[in-house]
């Protein structure tokens, strides 16, 4: 007998210790990630081209992102990873917590579902449990009504929005590709957009101009962003279509999530899992 007391960790002790430490972790890497993206956009490394086709007596134009500058890959793929994975396992590490501040034993089945279905979460299936008693097994009535209650089936108007673009189901895709597809590569979208971004005109003032354009959405190298649409215009007469679009950095094809959406992610994350800080802490006093 050496006299010291037996080491009590976080497998033994209820606490936000681990779930917290992911979260911190992960806030390194987006850190990380954001200023590298910052000086990437903050100078002009793209352009937008086109090329128009006669429709009629209109005049399409076809417009495409152009990247003057290769996007750093693999590099912030890997930072999306890195991320995402840390995220991810910030939620796990919750389950498992919770289970134990329940006073039950946690086992390889816990962990945070993400399911955008609510038939999927809640019935059993194949002689199988469903995956919310599966998931949350051990844990305290309160807690799992908790998730429930954040579940992307569960989001306002969720019956009219698509659930895959739930912040926990985008989370649970990057978090798939990176562990068992392949490093994410950066895609290009369109950013907030205004009036003075558009220089569109023709020699003698004749015809309108109809924008439209894929916003928030991603694409790869000169994938086609929109269409202008010119009408009225005077045959033989030259049409000028000058736009100056802002460019975004995305990751995770097709339904994946521009970088400003990394961090929507990450502060949805951390203010679950601090919702939970006073349960730990009344345990904790008790």
């Amino acid at each position: 007998m050496t006299g010291e007391e037996p080491r009590v960790d976080s497998h033994q002790l209820p606490s936000l210790a681990g779930p917290l430490s992911k979260l911190r972790r992960a806030h390194v890497h987006l850190r990380e990630l954001y200023g590298e993206l910052n000086a990437y956009t903050a100078e002009p490394r793209h352009r937008v081209i086109s090329d128009h086709t006669a429709v009629g007596e209109d005049r399409i134009y076809k417009m495409r992102l152009e990247v003057l500058e290769p996007l750093g890959n693999p590099r912030w793929g890997l930072l999306v990873g890195d991320f995402v994975h840390n995220l991810r396992a910030s939620l796990d590490h919750l389950v498992w917590q919770l289970v134990l501040l329940n006073g039950g034993r946690p086992t390889r089945s816990n962990q945070f579902p993400i399911c955008s279905s609510r038939e999927r979460y809640w019935e059993s299936s194949g002689g199988q449990r469903s995956i919310r008693e599966r998931t949350l097994a051990g844990m305290a009535a309160r807690h799992r009504e908790k998730i429930d209650s954040v579940q992307p089936f569960c989001a306002p108007f969720a019956d009219t929005l698509d659930h895959e673009f739930h912040v926990l189901a985008v989370l649970a895709r990057l978090s798939n590709i990176d562990k068992h597809q392949l490093i994410m590569s950066a895609l290009v979208s369109v950013g907030e957009v205004d009036s003075g971004m558009f220089d569109i005109s023709t020699a003698d003032g004749s015809g309108i101009a109809i924008i439209e354009l894929q916003q928030h959405a991603l694409f790869a190298d000169r994938t086609e962003i929109g269409t202008v649409r010119m009408r009225g215009v005077t045959p033989g007469v030259g049409a000028k279509i000058e736009l100056n679009l802002p460019l975004e950095i995305g990751f995770g094809h097709p339904k994946g999530v521009r970088s400003d959406g990394l961090g929507m992610m990450y502060e949805f994350a951390r203010d679950l899992v601090k919702s939970f800080a006073g349960d730990f802490e009344e345990a904790s006093q008790s």
